[in-house]
């Protein structure tokens, strides 16, 4: 048996999921993390057990445990815990601009064919009944949120969908913002994982509960701003990232809310390439031919959507292109564009 320890929050625990599978496939693993995501991983068969990383069962005795951490600085604790057990870092963090999914997957030696399985993560009992766009105006931080009034004035101009705006503990005092649309709480794993069963689209940050909505395969409207999206954008579902959100206007906003109601589906799911196939380089991917998230590099130009529409235009090849790998689309937003 192996264990494998994530210090990361329900975001970052997500990210890792690729990797996670990989490391499966070497024999029966118990995940240990501080997120109630874990369950998650049970729930859909990725893993056997799971428990909380504070509190590790006494009775736990792995093997090898598999650490995912910025520095070796869990490597003390863990080795207290398991004396007898072979210890392994998997770095979460690339030194050069490439999304840590794909990073941690080569880390942990794995191909994306083979842990494709983990692009979505939804538990078995996970039924979808699309009613309404859900919004989260929030994020982790502050500074990562696109700006609530702007927010507010782009979905009053939105009518293609009942709106409900959903509100963590971290930003529950904008409810008072939103009070024209319904509201709902997302405090716990079973409130957001409801909420989101729900949803025919959802328009988020770059938050924890932005990656879960991509992971059971929610459509996700991104709003990227300081963050990167070549390191962190979500993936799972159908997946379009705005960036940067700085930039974003209200009334853009609204166009582009529009746009993505109204491709997703069009969209396929991902063909991952075979094991040991070369991977697409940024500098051969054709960001003319990337309408739908999902697939980029593997639906031929004539079966891909055709979306006649105004607006931003997908950033530079050589920038995005590896996101195509995990059916993600960047819309790179330009200063000074039209409203």
């Amino acid at each position: 048996m192996i264990a494998l320890w994530h210090e990361g929050s329900l975001g970052d625990l997500l990210l890792s999921r690729l990797a996670i599978a990989a490391l499966t496939e070497r024999g029966p693993a118990v995940l240990l993390a501080r997120s109630e995501v874990r369950k998650v991983y049970v729930s859909t068969g990725l893993v056997a057990q799971s428990f909380s990383a504070e509190t590790p069962p006494s009775g736990l005795r792995p093997k090898k445990v598999y650490f995912f951490a910025r520095s070796e600085a869990p490597r003390d604790y863990l080795q207290r815990i398991f004396p007898k057990a072979f210890l392994q870092r998997l770095p979460t963090l690339p030194e050069e601009p490439r999304h840590v999914a794909l990073f941690q997957l080569a880390m942990a030696g794995g191909c994306l064919k083979r842990a494709g399985r983990a692009l979505r993560l939804a538990p078995r009992d996970f039924r979808r009944e699309p009613r309404f766009l859900l919004v989260h105006p929030g994020s982790g931080g502050r500074r990562k949120c696109y700006p609530p009034e702007r927010l507010l004035q782009a979905l009053q101009g939105f009518s293609v969908l009942p709106v409900r705006v959903i509100l963590g503990p971290a930003e529950e005092d904008l409810a008072p913002l939103f009070r024209e649309f319904p509201v709902c709480q997302s405090r716990t794993l079973a409130q957001a994982l409801q909420a989101l069963s729900q949803a025919q689209a959802y328009l988020g940050n770059d938050s924890g509960l932005t990656h879960l909505a991509a992971a059971l395969g929610v459509p996700v409207l991104a709003l990227f701003g300081p963050t990167d999206p070549r390191l962190w954008a979500p993936f799972g579902g159908p997946v379009r990232v705005l960036y940067p959100f700085e930039h974003l206007t209200p009334q853009r906003l609204t166009l582009e809310l529009k746009k993505f109601i109204n491709t997703i589906p069009r969209w396929a799911a991902p063909r991952p390439k075979a094991c040991g196939q070369p991977e697409v380089e940024p500098w051969e991917a054709d960001s003319s031919d990337s309408e739908g998230p999902w697939g980029a590099d593997t639906l031929s130009p004539e079966k891909r959507p055709k979306v006649e529409a105004k607006g931003p235009r997908p950033g530079p090849p050589r920038r995005f292109a590896e996101l195509h790998l995990l059916g993600v689309e960047v819309v790179a937003v330009e200063e000074g564009e039209p409203r």
